[in-house]
């Protein structure tokens, strides 16, 4: 797994369990209880139940070790940056040259279920002569990226809890190429340095490059390269963040 760090680290850790065997056992407990087969055959009443009772206890809930979901977690984000790539590349115009990055799915220490991957970059020469390179990442889960001393680091991430729904997000940092350091001119937010765009959905993605690459800054800032609305707060969210 990944150093990546999170800033709400202090939440109690997660425990982990296979949903799917779970379900599976569970219909299996309904069917060994629905039918009165075994008991008619030889086996009374009382036995019946008391054997699928304790059948039922040895296949208690097995939890899964925080590694294992973390190496499956990083191997699905190199999967999805894959198909990222594939589908903003053919939706780009060829001026835009965008370079593929070999997925790295990494996860998070302390949530290994959410992962997130870089898997394109492309170069914006700026009318002062600078270079400005675009990182695009993608993640199983909306939060602010921070990009800082060469980490990837996140902030108000949502609290996690057995049945969160997290949202996915495809975001792009924007960076000086010369200096390495986040890229101000180009930041949708200027709560977020460098980031240049957050997306929900990546058919989006390819439309928000395209306006990066519009040569001088002052067009792109013409271009609703304005700072996003400000988000609702947590009270309007319906949840709480760690």
């Amino acid at each position: 797994m990944s150093i990546a760090m999170t800033a709400n680290a202090y939440q109690p850790q997660n425990r982990y369990y296979d949903q799917a065997a779970e379900r599976i056992r569970a219909k299996m407990t309904e069917l060994q209880k629905a039918g009165p087969s075994a008991w008619l055959a030889g086996e009374t009443l009382e036995a019946h139940r008391a054997r699928v009772a304790a059948e039922a206890k040895a296949n208690g809930r097995e939890y899964l070790a925080p590694q294992t979901v973390g190496n499956k977690v990083e191997q699905y984000m190199s999967a999805v940056g894959r198909r990222a790539y594939a589908e903003v590349a053919s939706a780009l115009p060829k001026h835009i040259n965008l370079k593929p990055v070999e997925p790295n799915g990494q996860s998070l220490v302390r949530h290994p279920h959410l992962g997130f991957t870089i898997f394109s970059t492309f170069d914006v020469k700026n009318q002062d002569g600078t270079v400005t390179t675009f990182n695009l990442f993608a993640a199983n889960f909306r939060a602010d990226p921070i990009y800082k001393n060469g980490l990837q680091m996140f902030d108000r991430i949502p609290k996690q809890f057995d049945g969160v729904k997290n949202e996915a997000m495809v975001y792009a940092h924007a960076v000086n190429k010369a200096t390495g350091l986040p890229d101000q001119r180009f930041a949708a937010n200027p709560d977020l340095p460098g980031v240049a765009f957050r997306l929900g959905d990546v058919k989006k993605v390819a439309e928000a490059c395209v306006r990066l690459a519009v040569p001088a800054p002052e067009r792109r800032n013409s271009m609703s390269m304005h700072p996003s609305a400000p988000r609702p707060s947590l009270q309007q969210r319906g949840m709480a963040y760690g």
